[in-house]
């Protein structure tokens, strides 16, 4: 789990606008087209079950979402060291699409 959890993380940082601090993972996300603007926050200080039961869900200035299609998207994902990169990458992959059809 632990090589896993590492190369989740990893992909975080190559792929997506994401800070590392101490145990904190936030990853930011922004859609001029659509004015969103948020930031999920994975604090994985208690380990990885902690993280995905206290996910942080943020708005950042600008935003006009509603943020609870992501806590949605959150519970559909399974728990598990690949949670952050999975949810990270189906929050894209929805952003994207609505950018399509905007």
């Amino acid at each position: 789990a632990a090589m896993d959890l590492w190369d989740s993380l990893t992909e975080l940082d190559e792929n997506f606008a994401s800070t590392f601090n101490q145990h904190v993972v936030t990853v930011v996300f922004a859609s001029p087209v659509l004015m969103w603007h948020f930031e999920l926050v994975f604090n994985f200080s208690d380990g990885i079950s902690s993280s995905i039961r206290n996910l942080g869900i943020r708005p950042r200035i600008g935003n006009s979402l509603d943020l609870k299609f992501v806590k949605k998207m959150a519970d559909a994902i399974e728990a598990g060291p690949k949670y952050a990169i999975t949810l990270c990458s189906a929050v894209r992959s929805y952003i994207r699409s609505k950018e399509a059809n905007n």
